[in-house]
């Protein structure tokens, strides 16, 4: 009877010990949660992700916007409580995700945080709206770890569908582990690229080392011709998070034209000139009547506008082209656009600009830019054409 009566006192302190421990360990981590509106991780554990790097958010000289909007798809599925590096997998993405927002770039264009697992398949807790580093670091706050099984798909269906009321260029961010999906996931990626075309790019930062995980998430984001799949390790510092940063949000535009450097046709547009889809200088064309080469007053803002691009470019010459009709002889339409270039830069140097930054030539009827065939057609022939000289 008296090693029953022990027995049981000795559970029973067991289980009051068991019992005050997990009281104060949840109060540590009921304390170390963020209040609303606080920025940064400064509670979250030291090792959690790199140190914060106390600097403005990432410069954008030399670079120009690629997205107009942005969502992030956030795993706290049950596979995200695993250990990984000392850390949870649910820890580390909830860190590295901190310093993604505060090193966006300041930039108009809306945003988006989207999870998901069970008990609510998918749940939008920002956006979309104008993006804002501290509202969505608020929803951020709100983030917990979830449990069951992982429907990225039908985050992804979702994000389709708020996809439907936004214009521009859109980008999608997610952060997994890559466990326990399906082919569904994959179906569901190509589905919304195929709907928006080149108008979506998806990324992924893999949480973890799960190799289905990865080749998964690989698949995912090559859906988009234009996405890519980072490592945790490989964002895990200032000048990789910087890099993906700049990668996905950012593009190289080395004349400040407003066109990205990997399709800018035209990569020395001169300062301050207006440009088209290919980043090509564009500027209005003057128009000449039947067999004229005199300039009309009403084409003046034009070469005016010239005129004030050479004034700010003190080293750009220019070319200007002269274009005829297909009536008269090859002769005669060559000598007349010839003089019609040449008023066109008589104009110019009227204006003040030396005559050696200006090169003249005639293209006669050999260049339409119309067809002949009609009187609008060949209206639109009689022509000169501005063009920088590299």
């Amino acid at each position: 009877m008296q090693k029953k009566c022990l027995k049981f006192f000795v559970i029973l302190v067991l289980s009051f010990v068991f019992f005050c421990s997990a009281c104060l360990a949840r109060e540590i981590n009921d304390g170390s949660k963020k209040e609303p509106g606080q920025i940064s991780s400064v509670n979250q554990p030291p090792d959690c992700c790199f140190e914060e790097v106390k600097s403005p958010r990432l410069s954008t000289e030399g670079y120009k916007k690629k997205v107009d909007n942005f969502v992030v798809i956030f795993d706290p599925s049950a596979s995200m409580s695993e250990i990984f590096n000392g850390k949870t997998k649910f820890e580390l993405a909830k860190c590295l995700l901190e310093r993604m927002n505060n090193r966006i770039p300041d930039f108009k264009m809306l945003g988006a945080l989207r999870t998901f697992g069970c008990p609510v398949y998918t749940s939008l807790l920002y956006g979309f709206a104008e993006y804002n580093p501290k509202d969505f670091d608020i929803a951020l706050s709100t983030l917990k770890s979830a449990d069951g099984v992982s429907p990225l798909d039908f985050a992804l269906r979702e994000t389709s569908k708020d996809f439907d009321k936004l214009t521009g260029k859109s980008a999608i961010i997610i952060f997994t582990d890559g466990k326990d999906m399906d082919e569904d996931v994959v179906t569901e990626a190509r589905k919304l690229v195929r709907k928006f075309r080149d108008r979506v790019c998806i990324y992924g930062i893999l949480i973890g080392n799960d190799e289905k995980g990865k080749e998964l998430l690989e698949r995912i984001v090559t859906a988009s011709n234009c996405g890519f799949l980072k490592m945790a390790d490989e964002v895990n510092s200032p000048q990789g998070m910087d890099d993906f940063v700049r990668s996905v949000f950012l593009c190289a535009d080395a004349d400040k034209d407003g066109v990205c450097d990997s399709v800018d046709e035209c990569p020395d547009t001169p300062k301050g000139a207006k440009v088209d889809a290919r980043g090509c200088w564009s500027v209005g064309v003057v128009l000449f009547d039947f067999d004229k080469y005199n300039i009309k007053s009403k084409y003046y803002p034009i070469l005016n506008e010239v005129w004030e691009i050479m004034k700010q470019n003190p080293g750009l010459k220019i070319k200007i082209e002269g274009h005829t009709d297909i009536i008269g002889t090859e002769r005669y339409n060559k000598r007349l656009s010839i003089r019609r270039a040449n008023s066109g830069k008589a104009y110019l140097v009227r204006k003040g600009v030396k005559p050696q930054r200006i090169v003249t030539i005639g293209y006669g009827y050999s260049r339409p830019r119309a067809p002949s065939d009609t009187e609008e057609g060949r209206a639109m022939n009689r022509r000169i054409e501005f063009k920088p000289v590299r």
